[in-house]
């Protein structure tokens, strides 16, 4: 199978409507009645249809009647990065709906933070979010209105966009740099572009922030100028959303979205509801720690205490590890073309790049001093080639 790029915008709310209306409301109704997760349908579906798990069932002598009780999963051998690297082909149920790939699109993430890997966008899998986001409202006391919804995108990843939602009442969808001159019911976004409704006119119903964990700072400055509530949700390209983040801080599992196990310290998720795509005890590559009981919030069950950051590369700090990934949004602000921060000494680093000489970093000298627990020296060294260990790019790397 060829990977293929993001498809032009398809304007069809007929279609959308009809194909995939049923599918939203499904979800709509297992997020309020908070329904239980149960893996058994997705580990079925697999065995009758999907190559690499009818592999992996064969290899650890589990039959269709071993797959009805919930104690098999523990016994599915983690699925990795380096698989979905391999390829797509084997995690496809078979025979796929035509519009999954007609409608829908292969993509690739770029591998900053970690090994590049393939997944199937279904629009199926998109229309979940749109489920998703009439839960968040409804979370924080609100509802749907007529406003728009705006995904702020401050590094430009993507060319700025705009669409309507049929499945999300016929709203406006917009992708924007900024969301001034919109007013937005919900604004969406990682946490550097939602920094950008600081000290702005933009009052939405809600702010909805992922990619990584959002600063207490951050969080107070954006609640006092827009007066709307912050949520922080857990999502991977592959998977879609995992798990909402509450008032004190953990992490709740979706009702009905992803099975959510942590392994030796690492996230291990089951998507139920990803149609075509399956994945079975999936670890994403982040590190994170788990509780059950009630939490904090009055919430039961169990959940996410904490997400401390990707498995793949881990800086040493004065008081233990910490994740080096989350210098990843301020480095890419950098007016660079290529960079890479190479840790020497739990006090010492030295960020190489390519582009206009750079006369000082301090938001980053700030943020690793925090990270590491000590004062730390910033080296900058201009370069014209970055050298790799490997074919891929390196964004971080602890110095042998």
């Amino acid at each position: 199978m060829t990977l293929v790029a993001p498809p032009k915008l398809v304007r069809d709310p007929a279609w959308e409507r009809a194909v995939l209306g049923p599918f939203v409301e499904r979800a709509r109704r297992t997020f309020a009645r908070g329904a239980p997760v149960d893996p058994r349908p997705t580990m079925i579906r697999a065995y009758h249809r999907v190559p690499f798990y009818q592999q992996r069932f064969a290899t650890a002598a589990l039959g269709l009647r071993d797959l009805h009780h919930r104690s098999a999963l523990a016994a599915i051998p983690i699925t990795r990065r380096a698989d979905l690297a391999a390829g797509i082909e084997p995690f496809l149920a078979h025979p796929t709906e035509p519009f999954a790939l007609e409608r829908g699109w292969l993509g690739r993430t770029s591998g900053s933070t970690g090994m590049p890997i393939q997944y199937l966008r279904d629009p199926r899998t998109l229309a979940w979010f749109w489920a998703f986001l009439d839960h968040a409202l409804s979370t924080v006391g609100a509802r749907a209105d007529q406003r728009p919804v705006v995904m702020l995108d401050a590094l430009a990843h993507m060319p700025e966009y705009e669409a309507e939602l049929p499945l999300f009442h016929g709203v406006q969808f917009y992708k924007r740099a900024r969301a001034e001159g919109l007013s937005p019911q919900i604004v969406t976004g990682d946490p550097e572009s939602l920094a950008t409704l600081v000290g702005s006119a933009v009052r939405p119903a809600l702010v909805l922030s992922s990619a990584f964990p959002m600063p207490s700072a951050l969080r107070e400055a954006i609640v006092a100028s827009t007066g709307a509530p912050v949520l922080e949700y857990y999502a991977t390209q592959e998977t879609s959303v995992i798990a909402l983040r509450c008032r004190a801080g953990a992490y709740h599992p979706l009702p009905g979205a992803c099975h959510v196990e942590v392994v030796d310290g690492e996230v291990v998720v089951t998507p139920v509801n990803n149609p075509s795509f399956i994945l079975i005890r999936y670890a994403p590559g982040d590190l994170a720690t788990m509780a059950e009981g009630e939490c904090a919030c009055g919430a039961h069950g169990a959940r996410i205490e904490s997400l401390l950051g990707r498995t793949h590369v881990r800086f040493r700090g004065i008081a233990g590890e910490f994740a080096a990934g989350l210098l990843g949004p301020l480095l890419a602000r950098l007016p660079v073309f290529e960079h890479q921060l190479v840790q020497h000494a739990p006090d010492r680093y030295e960020l190489r790049y390519r582009g206009e000489p750079l006369a000082a970093a301090p938001t980053i000298v700030e943020r690793l001093a925090q990270l590491a627990g000590c004062p730390i020296v910033l080296e900058l060294t201009r370069v014209d080639r970055i050298e790799r260990r490997t074919a891929k790019p390196e964004p971080f790397v602890v110095a042998s």
